[in-house]
């Protein structure tokens, strides 16, 4: 059997602490989030692996869809620089393993997750965890959760081909969003902060995301080619 308390701490010492991220509220909550409740159990022996996790298996000519990468996951999050009085967007939330960090972050988190599978699952882990500070929609993910909005921190799970405009309008001032963009190739974390004069775009660090073909045509599209 796993030593899953062990695995967890392994994952913060050798993947999240070494790549520059120090944000105690973080790591302590990274630390405490069973990130094996958040997977098929089918995969939980791969739960805190130094990758992106696939959580639902190809289907409908998709790729299926997959939890961040722990390491590209805590530097988005310390990216967002997350308060204890802010509303946040967890977008496209999967099985809820961003949602939970979130929530021990934020004073409230939307969670919005397109495929009604993967929301059953967050539900039920997240209850489980004892978190009761979010609001889970199942909804398309190129919408975001306008009647929920505004938002002081939006957080995108999975990789974008363009800037996110529709998103962008449920920011409050001086909100940020964070999102990995570009291509396949060579994709960014992106920090988008809304100033009086607009937006403020900050291209931070290097950061392979799963992410969608359809992206490349409408941002956010269901997100879910290799997803």
């Amino acid at each position: 059997m796993s030593d899953f308390k062990a695995e967890r701490e392994t994952m913060i010492e050798s993947q999240v602490r070494p790549n520059a991220v120090t944000n105690v509220a973080l790591l302590k909550a990274m630390l405490e989030t069973p990130r094996e409740n958040f997977v098929p159990p089918s995969m939980r022996s791969l739960a805190y692996m130094d990758g992106a996790l696939r959580v639902e298996a190809p289907r409908d000519g998709h790729a299926g869809r997959y939890l961040l990468a722990p390491m590209i996951f805590a530097k988005l999050v310390q990216l967002a620089a997350i308060k204890d009085t802010d509303r946040v967007l967890d977008l496209a939330a999967a099985t809820g393993y961003s949602t939970a960090i979130l929530a021990k972050l934020a004073k409230e988190v939307v969670a919005v997750e397109s495929d009604a599978g993967l929301a059953a699952i967050a539900k039920d882990a997240l209850a489980a965890a004892g978190i009761s500070n979010i609001k889970l929609v199942i909804a398309a993910l190129e919408d975001g959760a306008p009647d929920e909005g505004p938002f002081d921190v939006i957080f995108v799970n999975g990789r974008l081909g363009r800037s996110p405009e529709t998103l962008f309008t449920q920011l409050a001032k001086g909100g940020r969003l964070v999102a990995v963009m570009g291509s396949e190739t060579s994709p960014k974390a992106h920090l988008f902060t809304r100033i009086d004069s607009g937006l403020q775009n900050q291209v931070s660090f290097d950061a392979g995301a799963p992410g969608s073909r359809s992206e490349e045509r409408r941002v956010g599209k269901e997100c879910r080619s290799r997803w």
